[in-house]
């Protein structure tokens, strides 16, 4: 059965995509036994750092996401088993690069089916893992595009802020025109934010919860009420509270549930990946392709 492919977007920088992609694809792992392959095409290459690889496209010898795209190499000799604090987490990865994001998006529109080169690199591979999460980049150009049409689900994640919550609503605008320009055209169905993920929240849950505290700024508690009241059935709770770990993990390059398994980031992880689970992000869509 070709692997569930759970895409992490927003239009704007700084969503803490990487790190929840990090972060889920390990909980998935450890709580699912499926085969999990996680993908960065990011062109800041962080997801490959987490796992243990700071300058990817450096290593004599070994393929990277760019290879694969530019069919100079197939998506088997880019993944590796990435090793983080000396044990292999259950988690492939199929390796970044520094790819100039300009550079790599003038190559993609000058292809064939531009919109399609995510699917055509994960074609080979779809039915060796069980999931696979892909980074995408912090825009809806080509490569984000691309990244997106690959997907089952389309998750959405965003710090509760103006600019990141409007990222969402522009992620949405780009998704309704792939589906009226490419897939109605090609007989695949409508892709649409399927789940919203906060990061970097003052909070776990929304105030409406009965376990909710009010605390941080009232602007914060603000755009997630307002989040919460547009998209009732897309939030995937909990939300992953703000915490002094997280930047030491980043500056030690590490996902934060393996940096420091008991801080309440870490659990908050752990709780929305159970979430996503749940909630049948690990299993096929069954919807038909007219839906």
């Amino acid at each position: 059965m070709p692997a569930v492919v759970i895409t992490f977007s927003n239009c704007t920088g700084g969503s803490a995509k990487t790190s929840t992609a990090a972060a889920v694809s390990i909980e998935f792992a450890k709580t699912t036994g499926k085969r999990i392959l996680v993908v960065d095409i990011d062109p800041q290459r962080d997801l490959s750092k987490y796992f243990g690889f700071d300058q990817p496209e450096a290593l004599e010898g070994q393929s990277n996401v760019v290879d694969v795209i530019k069919g100079n190499a197939p998506a088997k000799a880019a993944i590796v088993k990435p090793v983080i604090d000396n044990e292999y987490r259950g988690v492939d990865l199929l390796l970044g690069a520094d790819h100039e994001g300009a550079a790599l998006e003038q190559w993609i529109a000058s292809s064939s089916l531009p919109a399609m080169y995510m699917i055509k690199a994960l074609r080979p591979i779809i039915n060796d893992y069980d999931v696979i999460l892909i980074d995408g980049p912090g825009s809806m150009g080509i490569v984000g595009q691309g990244a997106a049409m690959a997907a089952t689900y389309v998750v959405a994640v965003a710090v509760p802020l103006m600019k990141e919550v409007r990222g969402v609503t522009e992620l949405e605008k780009h998704l309704i025109r792939l589906n009226d320009d490419v897939r109605s055209e090609i007989n695949l169905p409508p892709l649409e934010v399927d789940g919203i993920v906060f990061a970097r929240s003052p909070v776990r849950v929304p105030r409406q919860s009965p376990n909710a505290v009010r605390t941080g700024g009232t602007h914060y508690h603000d755009i997630i009420e307002a989040t919460t009241e547009a998209y009732p059935d897309k939030l995937l709770l909990p939300f992953i509270r703000t915490s002094i770990t997280v930047p030491d993990a980043y500056s030690a390059e590490m996902p934060i549930n393996v940096f420091e398994p008991d801080d309440k980031a870490s659990q908050d992880y752990r709780d929305l990946a159970a979430t996503m689970i749940e909630r049948g992000f690990t299993a096929p869509k069954t919807r038909s392709l007219a839906a």
